[in-house]
């Protein structure tokens, strides 16, 4: 099934590490990256990058996790499970599966890879 665009741009911010929305936010949209350009130089939205999350989430490609008091640490919340409430309560990581997504992606020519 092809995937939007947003999709592969989150995924490629969660390549190295778990983020944050926000955070994921300011990756699409820093001029490092590049990523604007798939879209006529037009930044991506919060609500975009909420909705390739929980498409993302949905898919088993990305994996939600929140702050265990009992853990003190992160911890994610379960294959597929949509977090509920407010997502900046929540940080995201890539999966196994999302990570081979990740790995074929081939974006347009000139951008970052």
């Amino acid at each position: 099934m092809p995937r939007e665009t947003i999709d592969y741009v989150v995924l490629d911010a969660l390549a190295d590490d778990l983020e944050s929305v926000e955070t994921i936010l300011r990756r699409t949209n820093h001029e490092e990256f590049g990523w604007r350009r798939l879209q006529d130089g037009r930044s991506f939205t919060r609500d975009e990058v909420v909705a390739a999350l929980l498409r993302l989430i949905r898919d088993d490609l990305v994996e939600a996790c929140a702050h265990s008091e009992a853990d003190s640490a992160l911890v994610g919340i379960g294959s597929r499970a949509l977090p509920s409430g407010n997502l900046d309560e929540f940080w995201f990581v890539i999966t196994p599966h999302g990570r081979m997504t990740h790995s074929s992606w081939e974006p347009s020519s000139g951008l970052p890879e």
